[in-house]
């Protein structure tokens, strides 16, 4: 047997963006930061390999590492356009190399953390084994995502998206006017849409987004982004900066929050990524601050919290069962949401920060028969 190397107060599993962010929260609570804490990953994590949108009524934990942010949004669908006023939110852009950054600036600043870089090949109890030793930790957080059951009753689609940075030799994008969504695109291959966030007048992410049952072939991506770029937009002469790609599950399946007593799921791993949207950034930082409170008043990490509060829980549910039955095309719902309502009143529902009335005026705004079957549905199995 593997010999145990050292004892940790807590082993971080991932160094993404809940890996970092239960690190950062744990080194600012003066109860646990001078706590032993190690923190493993494969990879190095100094490339930009993800790009993290949210919004926020006030500045947030990581203000200062923003790329960009900004008070006002287009909306694009076959039947409504609108640049939109988010106030009191404003939407922000935090590259991952950025974050990355900062997270191994923590480590290095603190004796008491330490980062290995290293493969996960077991966790059982209070150990983790890796291919080069075993560790123990009191408790040990992974944000690993894990294979889970989809029973048949569940709605289960993916987000998957490829997003370009480009830059352009003339000035072709307005830094003050985003586009959060575009369903002006063929949805032959599901619910799909482009966003453009463009961080000067030469230079913006460009992505392809799409909500569905399986990812297109692997080149099929760029192929868009290709056609989308010289034939939609009209520019012709652009170099591609960076890449990114990604894939996040939309299901109302059950995730596990713990392994046993010792072992706690973070991130996506977690229940963190919202299922209707995939949004995920702001539920971490919520999830991560409720576990390191909970540690400094010597309660169970996971104590008070709840992936998703109820109510929320069984609208995510209805709404990916409209998606996946496809009674109605999907730019639809984001349609009739944005056309229909204030910005502010839609992504305080989106980030589950609304009340009665606010839920009321969504459910009038939605095609209320396709999303009353729905309902049905998941209510009565």
């Amino acid at each position: 047997m593997t010999e145990i190397k050292k004892d940790y107060d807590y082993i971080i599993l991932g160094a993404g963006a809940s890996g970092l962010s239960l690190l950062h929260y744990l080194l600012a609570e003066p109860k646990t930061r001078s706590k032993k804490i190690l923190l493993i990953d494969q990879s190095e994590k100094n490339a930009n390999d993800r790009t993290w949108c949210f919004w926020e009524k006030e500045a947030g934990a990581f203000e200062s590492l923003l790329t960009k942010k900004w008070s006002r949004l287009y909306f694009h669908s076959p039947a409504f356009s609108k640049l939109m006023d988010i106030g009191p939110y404003q939407y922000k852009l935090l590259r991952s190399r950025d974050f990355y950054h900062y997270g191994h600036g923590l480590i290095k600043e603190h004796a008491n953390v330490t980062f290995l870089l290293d493969k996960v090949t077991v966790m059982d109890k209070d150990r983790v084994n890796t291919e080069n030793g075993q560790y123990k930790a009191s408790y040990i957080f992974n944000s690993v995502m894990y294979a889970f059951d989809i029973k048949p009753s569940s709605s289960h689609l993916l987000q998957h998206f490829k997003g370009w940075y480009i830059s352009t030799k003339e000035e072709q994008f307005n830094p003050e006017k985003p586009v959060m969504m575009d369903f002006r695109i063929p949805q032959t291959d599901g619910c799909s849409f482009i966003y453009i966030l463009p961080l000067s007048p030469t230079y913006a992410l460009i992505e392809y987004t799409l909500f569905s049952e399986t990812l297109l072939e692997k080149d099929a991506y760029d192929v868009f982004l290709q056609n989308y770029i010289s034939k939609e937009m009209g520019i012709k002469d652009f170099e591609i900066k960076e890449r990114e790609f990604g894939i996040i599950p939309m299901s109302n399946a059950k995730l596990a929050k713990r392994k046993g007593k010792h072992i706690i799921n973070i991130g996506t791993a977690g229940g963190n990524s919202k299922p209707s949207t995939g949004y995920t950034f702001r539920f971490i930082q919520k999830y991560c601050q409720t576990i390191v409170n909970n540690l400094a008043l010597h309660r169970d990490p996971l104590h008070g919290t709840t992936s998703l509060i109820p109510k929320f829980k069984l609208f995510d549910s209805i709404f990916l069962r409209v998606l996946k039955d496809q009674k109605i095309p999907a730019w639809t719902i984001f349609n009739d949401l944005f056309s229909k309502l204030p910005p502010s009143v839609v992504l305080g529902f989106l980030d589950e920060d609304s009340h009665l009335w606010s839920d009321l005026r969504i459910m009038n705004a939605v095609n209320k028969p396709a999303f009353l079957k729905a309902a049905l549905k998941e209510i009565i199995p």
